[in-house]
């Protein structure tokens, strides 16, 4: 059996500028950001970058679905988190790194609220894709490596720049 590598998720929640409606933070995003972020990020060997956008709307859908089930959850009230797939943190290093992505960073500033940012960093473990389990093994245990394999951050550095 082969050893799988760890496929790690860095996920940074962002509100947007309050200048902007939702629907203006959507088309930045989604026609002058991404396609040129989604570049840069592939040349660096990053597996895989999304948005996932909430809107008041969605927000308010999961805040009754919350209601139904208790009222427990805390609802997070981002209005988009960008979610990186990376095989090491060296891959999110040279994305922050390159001269071309910090120059687009620079240009979200009147897009992007800058307060009350989240991040979180962890890696994914899948248990069904395409409707089929996976990364099982025929006796139904999970075929990734041990937690503290997995959960062994010391050699991988991100720079403090």
């Amino acid at each position: 059996m082969s050893v799988k590598q760890r496929l790690l998720r860095i996920a940074v929640s962002h509100n947007r500028h309050p200048s902007l409606s939702e629907e203006q933070f959507h088309q930045w995003a989604t026609k002058e950001h991404c396609a040129r972020a989604a570049r840069i990020h592939a040349r660096h060997g990053i597996e895989a970058y999304g948005m996932l956008f909430s809107p008041e709307t969605a927000r308010t859908t999961v805040k009754n679905l919350n209601r139904t089930l208790g009222g427990s959850w805390a609802v997070d009230e981002h209005d988009v988190t960008v979610e990186f797939y990376l095989h090491n943190l060296d891959e999110l290093t040279s994305v922050l790194e390159d001269p071309e992505f910090k120059a687009l960073q620079q240009e979200e500033e009147p897009y992007v609220s800058g307060k009350d940012i989240v991040a979180t960093l962890g890696w994914v473990e899948s248990y069904v894709q395409n409707g089929r389990v996976v990364n099982l093994n025929p006796g139904g245990v999970p075929t990734y490596p041990n937690f503290g394999v997995l959960a062994d951050f010391s050699s991988e550095q991100v720079n403090q720049k």
